[in-house]
């Protein structure tokens, strides 16, 4: 494997590490980003050097978060795994619901203390002012890029 190749993997598997994914899980997701088509367990471990439950574990989570799916080729029996089509798109989804909730818990917050600790409201109304901008931002956001990824063919 390359050397650029090597620092790209470890790269994706640093930043999937800093938001508490396994950096196994990350390296798969830079090994499939990279990679011609779907790829076998086989071709995981040999590509990688991780062992055989390492890679099925970080593909059991990858698919569980939406990022990786399963696929079968046709005239073969064994698993295939690649990024799924729409899993940026979806972390983001995910990461919007989060938010949203949030933002609700800073509400639901804001209004026990109507009336009392003025500390207290102050860091709900900050919690709430923040969550709720990046919910509307992110939310445009996400419906924009939805309708111009509608009208592409490479979709």
């Amino acid at each position: 494997m390359e050397t650029s190749t090597q620092e790209f993997i470890e790269k994706v598997a640093v930043a999937f590490e800093s938001m508490g994914i396994p950096r196994s899980a990350g390296r798969i997701v830079g090994w499939l980003l990279l990679s011609g088509g779907p790829q076998t367990v086989d071709d995981l471990t040999c590509g990688l050097g991780l062992g055989r439950a390492s890679v099925s574990m970080s593909a059991k989570l990858l698919e569980t978060a939406g990022l990786v799916q399963r696929v079968r080729v046709t005239g073969d029996r064994r698993l295939y795994y690649q990024v799924s089509d729409d899993a940026w798109f979806g972390a983001v989804q995910r990461t919007l619901t989060s938010i949203r909730d949030l933002r609700d818990l800073a509400r639901e917050g804001l209004h026990l203390v109507d009336g009392q600790s003025p500390a207290a409201r102050s860091r709900l109304a900050s919690m709430e002012l923040l969550h709720t901008t990046l919910f509307d931002e992110m939310s445009r956001v996400c419906e924009e890029v939805a309708r111009e990824w509608s009208g592409r063919a490479d979709r």
